[in-house]
């Protein structure tokens, strides 16, 4: 089930983490090695540790009493003394950044309070087992992040002009959509994929050939926290994929990446930004008006029309969630044809006959 990928990408997150715990203090290392719990992703560590690097870079460039020391090289006697009201200095410095090509932007709420969240761990961690005499974290300020009212997900007739913008390859320019029909086998499978099974993108890249198993309908998916599971897909999704095997995955595959089941124009599995950048060249041509479509609108699709014709328990088998609250709060819409029949129904007499 995808092992060797899996494999590669568990190799590059330690590796990430190895190269930022030789920038970080000592005592940082044993919060990220001992705080977070045995359970803890290494992409989880990665976070928190690229998190409180920026912290102590800020610090370092901004602190006069820190000119010319590095973060890996900050005393734990100067932690001792950061109050709250450096930790919100920190946070409202946090809510911009600049991108590479210059341009400033607004840091979104759940990042700002994602970069709070990892120097809490750190903190707190350091706080009780008595490396500081406090944890500045404690009492900083409440970042909250706005909760949508109805969760973004496409429409029928959305979904129906996007698939057929992909299986036919009909985009804006003659030399847009030449270059589109040399993929559409794939980018057709790769859609109906995540429309007719919610899975997400990194257990998309993830997939092997030998992961499909045609006379189950099903594919052999590594969720997240590495749980593998079994998930169904329909006959148009059966199709799609037959047809994306047999008559195009043979144009892009080589020893390197023979494995894979999906595979760029340069002979390599897909990665993640590739798919997404796929995503977005044919949803910006088919719905322009569209809010931001991304793999996690079409899981979040999924999830809301799956609901309509079963119930929440069902839907968080579906998508693999832990936890049905994340199902309820993120991935489903309570349509008005849900409420009507809600509504409509009488539930008094319903139980007078069992």
């Amino acid at each position: 089930m995808a092992d060797s990928y899996r494999s590669e990408q568990l190799k590059k997150r330690h590796a990430k983490l190895m190269e930022l715990n030789a920038k970080l203090p000592s005592y940082v290392n044993d919060a990220l090695r001992r705080g977070p719990g045995a359970n803890c992703q290494v992409s989880s560590l990665v976070n928190y540790a690229r998190d409180f690097y920026i912290f102590c870079e800020y610090l370092c460039a901004n602190n006069p009493l820190l000119e010319g020391v590095t973060p890996k090289n900050i005393p734990i006697s100067f932690m001792e003394k950061l109050t709250v009201d450096d930790i919100d200095e920190f946070l409202i410095a946090s809510r911009s950044y600049t991108t590479p090509g210059g341009m400033i932007k607004d840091t979104s709420p759940s990042r700002l309070k994602a970069i709070k969240s990892s120097l809490s761990v750190i903190f707190s961690w350091l706080y009780a087992h008595d490396y500081i005499p406090k944890d500045p974290t404690a009492g900083s300020m409440t970042i909250r992040v706005k909760k949508e009212k109805m969760i973004n997900t496409l429409e029928m007739r959305e979904v129906k002009k996007l698939v057929n913008t992909v299986e036919n390859s009909s985009l804006s320019t003659e030399l847009k959509s030449k270059r589109a029909k040399k993929s559409a086998y794939r980018d057709t499978a790769i859609i109906l994929l995540f429309l007719n099974t919610g899975i997400r993108i990194s257990e998309l890249v993830g997939l092997n050939l030998k992961d499909i198993d045609f006379d189950e309908s099903c594919i052999y998916v590594t969720r997240k926290g590495g749980k593998p599971d079994q998930v169904y897909f329909n006959d148009e999704t059966a199709a799609a994929l037959m047809d994306y095997i047999q008559l195009e995955r043979g144009t892009y595959v080589t020893e390197e990446c023979e494995d894979a089941l999906f595979i760029s124009a340069f002979h390599k599995r897909m990665a993640v930004r590739s798919v997404q950048e796929m995503i977005r060249k044919y949803s910006r041509e088919t719905l322009p008006n569209k809010k931001k479509v991304t793999g996690h609108v079409f899981r979040k699709t999924y999830g809301s029309l799956l609901y309509e014709a079963s119930d929440l328990k069902n839907v968080q088998a579906v998508l693999g969630h832990e936890s049905i609250v994340t199902t309820s709060t993120y991935y489903v819409n309570e349509s008005k044809n849900r409420k009507k029949t809600s509504g409509r129904r009488n539930i008094y007499e319903e139980r007078k006959d069992r």
